[in-house]
Formats: structure tokens, C-alpha cells, sequence
């Protein structure tokens, strides 16, 4: 399950109304130790319970939506939002310095015909992109296992096998 998409997605159409799958869901999360979650009008959110919760545990979010054949399930996988927070500041901030100096680089090759700006900026702050991918990769190898249960759980509740795209 652990692929090259930070936060890999699924869909899938389930017989049942939403408000039957809501219910399923309460049922299970009470009988069930090792996951924890929260379900509101629309939205269900699972994640690993508090003590097999590590840094890099993921959650999984499940938006339902009416559908002509039933409840339409949209999965989502991610990290804690504290550490999607962390990784979004990062690569916005790289991006940001990335933007600023091809800017102030390229006025200094059009006017100094100085391009060392340029030639240490650019490949440090990519090389800085690429590190913090490669981090968000072995957080997701680190939290796979505990991916597999939240999709298991998830598969079980509706007693049918789910594609992550």
C-alpha cells in the first residue's frame, strides 16, 4: 500500500444508506481495541488508538456521499495533520525561497553576469525538496503496517475488497 503518492485515495460504492454505514462503523469501532475514531454527519476518521500511536501513524478519512446504487465512500490516507502541517510548511517554504532566488539570481546574471547565486541556490534548495520527500517516504514505509490495518479495518466494515489508487 505504500506507494509514491503521499496521500494515496480510494473510492468505492457501497450498498446501504449513509446513515446505515455510519452506524456499522460506531458498531465496530466500539468492539475494536486497536482503532480509534470519530464519525460525524458526512465524514468518519480512523486512526490507530492512542497506544500504538507513533509519529508517523496514519489516519484515514472516509467522506460519504449519496450515490443512485447506495452511499458513494471516498478514502483518504494521510498523516497526522500536525505532520501534514509540517511537510506542507516545508515544501512551501522551499518553494518560496526557491521562487526568490531564481529571481534575484537572474537579476544578477542580467546585470553582473554573476550566475553563482544560481548555480549554489538552485540545486541546494531542489536537493532540500528532494530530502524532505524522501523523509515523507520512510514516515510512510514506518506507518505501513499500521496503513494496512486502518484498510483492513476499513474493508472489513464493508465486507468487500477496496483498490487504492
Amino acid at each position: 500500500m505504500s506507494s509514491f503518492k503521499l496521500r494515496p485515495r480510494f473510492r468505492k460504492i457501497c450498498k446501504g444508506t449513509i446513515d446505515e454505514h455510519k452506524e456499522h462503523f460506531r458498531e465496530l469501532l466500539e468492539k475494536d481495541a486497536d482503532i480509534d475514531g470519530t464519525i460525524a454527519s458526512s465524514l468518519i476518521k480512523l486512526r490507530i488508538a492512542p497506544k500504538n500511536n507513533h509519529y508517523w501513524s496514519p489516519e484515514l478519512t472516509l467522506m460519504l456521499e449519496p450515490h443512485e446504487k447506495g452511499t458513494l465512500i471516498r478514502g483518504l490516507y494521510s498523516p497526522k495533520s500536525s505532520v501534514w502541517t509540517l511537510f506542507a510548511f516545508a515544501y512551501g517554504t522551499i518553494s518560496i525561497l526557491l521562487a526568490g532566488i531564481l529571481i534575484w539570481g537572474g537579476v544578477e546574471w542580467q546585470m553582473n553576469n554573476d550566475t553563482s547565486l544560481l548555480a549554489m541556490g538552485v540545486p541546494s534548495l531542489l536537493g532540500a525538496g528532494l530530502l524532505v520527500y524522501l523523509i515523507a517516504q520512510f514516515g510512510q514505509k514506518i506507518g505501513a503496517e499500521q496503513m494496512f490495518t486502518l484498510h483492513h479495518f476499513f474493508e472489513d466494515a464493508i465486507k468487500e475488497r477496496v483498490h487504492i489508487e
